[in-house]
């Protein structure tokens, strides 16, 4: 992951690819290139792309080519026999014959052999069939090499793009997302817009409304930290002066909003209701979602007109030889309306947001009958709880399933558990893919029945976490497994008693196993860890003070993941952990030395704490194959000769030690989970200013014990 702000970018790196969460502002941010390069290579105005891209005026602008990946992806299918040669490359020549026309194809195409475009894709995560979008890395990865003097930005959800990663300079950014101060500067904005007049303003007391409605309630805040989700925040609470807690309650508010808006003109002049408009979204949404070939998010507008034969003869009574140009006529005017849908290309819609097509889909999931046969809910949850593509729905489908009552969320809590065969595989599935829908049903303050043996199932999954059992279940079904573990309450964690080891090789010497969790960092900062200058020395008081430091960065965001690792603390909020524990403990708790670090970390059989094995996904968190830090000691097969685990990757740890006598400048060993192999070796390290904060630098534990007499 780039660690520093996206104006540097893209004078850095020729090759990009943006990855980030559902509506973190990916494809917002490839517009924004698109924008600004267009604007200055028409010359409309100042020259705006040393400022907003951090690109140089001495050379000319670009010209910014943006194309949603799911159109090229319709291209492969249609069968283009260069896609297994050498020239698979002209898979893009035909896309942007189609988006563009032959004429503008042919200029394009002339500005790209000449190296003077920045080609944008967007939405490699967005093509649900396997073999075509394996086509679509091999045309991407073609392009890149036969283009290759022109810049080059893609965006992605946190799968399926590493085949694209992995391709030689190919830098990886990841979008964090929104802290309190990005939250406050994006509601002082909305209320600029919204009263651009500042006595106005103030005389409405607007915006402290607004922030006591997002910032002071956590679930909220949360929610807040996604640009689309806190945007449609703003758009509910500036028309119900109240905020729902859910994500399903908060985009029905939203789209019932969108549809609010143009309500007369629905009736009036297009003889039909907000009900009906609704019927024929969720309609459509649905049959994209359930597709044959896997859930598309662009759909040829005929085919669309197609999928809304049942509302349009419930409602309207259009017959089936009507439906095609009566359908048409609907999603045209619908995108004028209450663009819910755009247009996708030439002949093609999409929703909007892929959120506003996922939350549609859940509702037509939740209406129906909760049976086990063909036409139930189940029939058509089942096949899709470890379908990444499905992730927004099935969280979307949790909400509206606890509209209808606890009956609705019991019958999925038994049934999720049922697809557990006996294996820790099978469970350790069945408890991650329920864990994610559960932490949906927290603001409806839900949890199973004890007669479902929920928490039977969570003790049962904890042999994930030694070597044995670890091999029988693939890392991203141990991530989710404990991480629902996080949650619930990981019994391995005792914020006063944390698991030490004897350090090889140094007697009276211990080792934190783990680095310490966010839950134990927890405890100190509710126990008045920020608040009792005890366990502060002078120097580092003054430093909290004149930060303001009263949490961790990123706090609410951490909260969710209660086993990981805490990060986001400087060297000073680390030693006053240390010091508090210490007076809660009676035992002499400290960052580790430098040497004692290295001695736990020391293989004698390799570079690495495990030995020598390159490393790879299932011995570390590394190289952004994850995308984030992950619950502590997931990775046996990764120890140390001490037992220790997370020596390597995961995130940085501070260290005790100067980096020179004289100066502040502190240690930190370990590597993290976006860094690359080498970071992660046992005998690499690295300094920092002891108050640097960073989301991936945390720190373990170090006790000295007496040997006795």
């Amino acid at each position: 992951m780039l660690n520093f702000g996206y104006t540097h970018l893209l004078s850095s790196y020729r090759r990009l690819l943006i990855i980030g969460e559902p509506g973190g502002g990916k494809t917002t941010f490839l517009r924004l290139i698109a924008c600004v390069l267009a604007k200055d290579a028409l010359e409309q105005g100042e020259p705006a792309r040393k400022l907003y891209l951090g690109l140089s005026l001495d050379e000319p602008a670009p010209i910014p080519i943006l194309i949603r990946l799911s159109s090229l992806a319709e291209i492969l299918k249609k069968g283009c026999p260069a896609v297994n040669g050498a020239g698979a490359w002209r898979v893009l020549l035909q896309t942007m014959e189609e988006l563009f026309g032959k004429e503008n194809s042919a200029l394009l195409q002339i500005l790209l052999d000449n190296g003077n475009c920045a080609v944008l894709l967007d939405g490699l995560d967005e093509e649900p069939d396997q073999n075509i979008r394996k086509q679509m890395v091999d045309v991407t990865n073609a392009i890149l090499h036969h283009w290759e003097d022109n810049l080059f930005v893609l965006s992605s959800r946190p799968f399926g793009y590493h085949a694209v990663a992995a391709l030689e300079e190919m830098a990886t950014a990841h979008i964090d997302s929104f802290g309190r101060d990005e939250i406050q500067k994006f509601l002082n904005q909305w209320a600029n817009a919204l009263f651009p007049d500042e006595e106005e303003r103030d005389s409405k007391a607007y915006l402290p409304e607004l922030e006591s409605a997002v910032l002071n309630m956590p679930r909220i805040r949360r929610m807040a930290k996604n640009p689309v989700m806190l945007t449609c925040l703003c758009v509910v609470h500036w028309n119900e002066r109240k905020l729902p807690e859910g994500k399903a309650d908060l985009l029905a508010a939203v789209l019932r909003w969108l549809l609010n808006a143009k309500e007369e003109k629905r009736r009036t002049q297009r003889g039909y209701s907000n009900t009906f408009a609704e019927e024929c979204f969720k309609a459509l949404s649905w049959a994209m979602t359930s597709h044959k070939d896997g859930k598309q998010v662009r759909a040829d507008l005929t085919w669309a007109a197609e999928q809304l034969a049942v509302p349009f003869l419930d409602e309207l009574g259009v017959q089936h030889d009507r439906l095609r140009k009566k359908g048409i006529l609907f999603l045209e005017a619908e995108m004028l309306d209450s663009g819910i849908i755009e247009q996708a290309g030439s002949g093609y819609i999409k929703f909007w947001h892929c959120t506003f097509q996922e939350h549609y889909a859940a509702r037509v999931l939740a209406e129906l009958t909760d049976a086990d046969g063909p036409d139930g809910w189940w029939h058509a949850v089942k096949p899709h709880l470890d379908d990444r593509q499905w992730d927004e729905v099935l969280d979307h489908f949790a909400g509206c399933l606890a509209w209808t009552g606890r009956r609705q969320l019991n019958l999925l809590v038994d049934r999720v558990l049922g697809t557990a065969d006996g294996s820790l595989t099978s469970l350790a599935r069945a408890v991650g893919v329920l864990g994610r829908i559960l932490r949906i049903h927290t603001v409806y303050d839900y949890q199973p029945p004890v007669r479902l043996c929920w928490g039977e199932a969570r003790d049962r999954v904890m042999d994930i976490f030694v070597l044995e059992g670890a091999s029988q279940v693939p890392i991203d079904q141990r991530i989710a497994a404990a991480e629902t573990l996080g949650q619930a309450g990981d019994p391995r964690i005792d914020s006063l008693a944390p698991e030490m080891l004897s350090v090889p090789g140094m007697e009276g010497v211990l080792l934190g196993r783990y680095p310490v969790t966010v839950a134990e960092y927890h405890c100190f900062i509710e126990n008045n860890g920020y608040r009792d200058p005890q366990y502060w020395e002078e120097e580092w008081w003054g430093m909290k003070e004149e930060k303001r430091w009263t949490v961790p960065k990123d706090w609410d965001e951490q909260l969710e993941h209660q086993n990981r690792p805490v990060t986001g603390v400087s060297w000073y909020e680390a030693r006053a952990y240390c010091n508090w524990l210490t007076a809660r403990t009676n035992l002499s708790y400290r960052l580790p030395m430098e040497k004692e670090w290295e001695m736990s970390a020391k293989n004698p059989n390799g570079e690495y704490p495990w030995g020598d094995d390159e490393p790879n996904p299932e011995l570390l968190n590394f190289n952004g194959n994850v995308g984030v830090s992950t619950p502590v000691g997931i990775y046996p097969a990764g120890a140390a000769p001490g037992g220790h685990l997370d020596m390597s990757g995961n995130v940085w740890e501070w260290n005790r030690n100067l980096y020179k006598e004289g100066g502040s400048i502190r240690v930190i060993r370990g590597g993290s989970w976006g860094g690359g192999a080498h970071d992660c070796r046992s005998m690499i390290s690295r300094i920092y200013l002891p108050d640097y904060r960073y989301y991936r630098l945390g720190f373990r534990l170090s006790r000295s014990v007496s040997l006795g007499p």
